[in-house]
This record gives C-alpha cells, structure tokens and sequence, in this order.
C-alpha cells in the first residue's frame, strides 16, 4: 500500500508523520508516503463546514487516485477552513481519508473563534492569511505553514501541527473501528 497525502504544506505533512507510530495496524513500517499535489475542487478559503469537508474529501480521492490503484491506496486530505456560527467564525481543520475506493475516515478538529477584525476582513473577501497580515495579528506570510493562527492566539500551547493531528487521528477512528462503520 502506499499512503498519498494531497498536500506541500509540511505543517499537515509533519502533522500525519507524527501520527503514524500509534496506527502500525494500518500504515506500516516501510509503507510510501509521498506528497502529492490535489485540487480541494472548492475555494481557497472554505467559509463553510460543508466546504471545508468537501475539500478534504476531494483532496483525498484525488490523491488516492494519484498513483493508479484507489482500491490499495490510500489518499489523505486536510482542509483547513472557516465557519460562521451565529456572529462567530470559527476555524476547523477536517481530514478525510479514502481507501478501498470510498472515503473510508473522516475527522474533523475542534474549532477556535478568529478575532472579530480578522472574521470582518475575511467576510470581505480575504483569506484567512491575508486578514492576518492586514489587522497585523502578524507580519509571518507563511504562517499557514508555520505555527498557524491557533499556534499565535494560545501562546504556543496549541501549534497548527496539533490542531491538524487530531483531525487526522479522529478520521483514523473509523479504519480502526470499521465494524462500526
């Protein structure tokens, strides 16, 4: 089998690395791991809870997909995206893994409130990043590949790495329990 995760950024990348010594039952010692490059089919700054899964699945598929046998094959996918609840938007991470020709696992992590300017400028028009940049939260250009948002709003305590890991680790809960899916 060998495991295809549609993304460069090396902050999901490193996030799926370091889950992997707790699932040796499903990914293996010795199992491929390649990057792989993966349209989300939806638009760069999800703004919904729909949108953001829906990237992770297409992500995932089309990774699957990458290397010619969806069946053996696993695809991984993780969107990071933005949902409004009432007057707040949130940000959530959701992962989706497709094997066997279907997507096979799904999680998604717990959502952070984006301070209200930043959630202005996003309503606007912006990305998440962009709006960032704007308010000055920071002056970091690459912090969707760095420490994140989250990793900056708790001082460190939550990295984006982290935050990405349990997306990753819940959507192995279905591969794990499958006879309960």
């Amino acid at each position: 089998m060998k495991t295809y995760i549609a993304t460069f950024n090396q902050v999901k990348v490193k996030a799926f690395l370091q889950i992997i010594p707790h699932y040796p039952h499903i990914i293996t010692d010795g199992s491929t791991i390649l990057e792989v490059a993966s349209e989300s089919g939806v638009s760069e700054q999800p703004r919904s809870l729909e949108e953001t899964v829906l990237g992770a699945e297409n992500r995932a598929t089309a990774a699957a997909r990458f290397g010619g046998d969806p069946v053996r094959d696993m695809g991984v996918g993780i969107e990071s995206g933005l949902m409004d609840i009432g007057a707040r938007m949130v940000n959530v991470c959701a992962c989706a893994i497709h094997l066997e020709n279907k997507i096979r696992g799904f999680g998604i992590s717990p959502g952070f409130e984006i301070p209200p300017r930043m959630a202005a400028l996003v309503r606007q028009g912006l990305t998440i990043r962009e709006a960032s940049l704007e308010v000055g939260f920071t002056e970091n250009p690459n912090i969707a590949h760095e420490e994140g948002n989250v990793g900056i709003l708790t001082g460190g305590r939550v990295t984006r790495t982290e935050y990405t890991k349990l997306a990753i680790m819940f959507a192995f809960i279905q591969l794990e329990n499958s006879k309960w899916y």
